[in-house]
């Protein structure tokens, strides 16, 4: 499936619900000359989806309901925004790069649960995770060498949180684990080589 619009945007026309608009049996593919849904009214997919890619010079609102496998999500100057709602089974998987002025990612399961998500952000990078234990867990990539404003956000029992960075990475963050242990690995593949990984503010 192929959507292709111009400055107007695809947009949808009722708010966010429980209701999806596409569910597609092969890949989607959202291409916009203005924005891709809003922040109230995102683009909703059916439980499963998967190969879900958007490119647009505006901001890209998109919500899962259940679990969601995007391909490469490019906004050119706005937000990257993915949310998955389905009681703790919406988990947010990319095959390709999101990239983005600012990307959020908040998943009712765990994000990067088949293999890291790779990011590519301008600005702010916010992760929020529901899933309790390992469900929750955060895995990405990125090839910058600094991520400013990063902020994480888990469940509140034992997550994972896995960088897959080659070289040296400064991260500005803070973190809210509920109360409880978030547990940072450097890149577990091993790809990290003679990189350092610094953390300020907030750990």
């Amino acid at each position: 499936l192929t959507i292709k619009a111009g400055s107007g945007g695809i947009v949808a026309a009722t708010a966010t619900n429980a209701c999806a608009e596409i569910s597609a049996a092969g890949t989607v593919s959202l291409n916009s000359g203005g924005v891709v849904g809003s922040s109230t009214n995102r683009i909703q997919f059916a439980s499963g989806q998967t190969g879900v890619s958007a490119a647009a010079t505006g901001d890209i609102f998109l919500n899962g309901l259940g679990n969601l496998a995007l391909g490469t999500v490019n906004s050119s100057t706005g937000a990257v925004n993915v949310v998955t709602t389905a009681a703790s089974a919406g988990n947010i998987n990319a095959a390709g790069t999101l990239t983005g002025a600012t990307i959020s990612l908040n998943a009712d399961g765990g994000i990067g649960t088949s293999g890291a998500v790779s990011l590519a952000p301008g600005g702010a990078v916010a992760l929020t995770t529901a899933g309790a234990g390992a469900a929750g867990n955060i895995h990405v990539a990125t090839s910058s060498a600094n991520l400013d404003n990063f902020t994480f956000t888990t469940a509140g029992t034992v997550q994972t949180l896995t960088i897959d960075k080659a070289g040296a990475l400064l991260i500005h963050t803070s973190l809210n684990t509920g109360g409880d242990d978030l547990v940072i690995h450097a890149d577990t593949a091993g790809t990290f080589g003679a990189g350092a990984l610094t953390f300020t503010n907030g750990i």
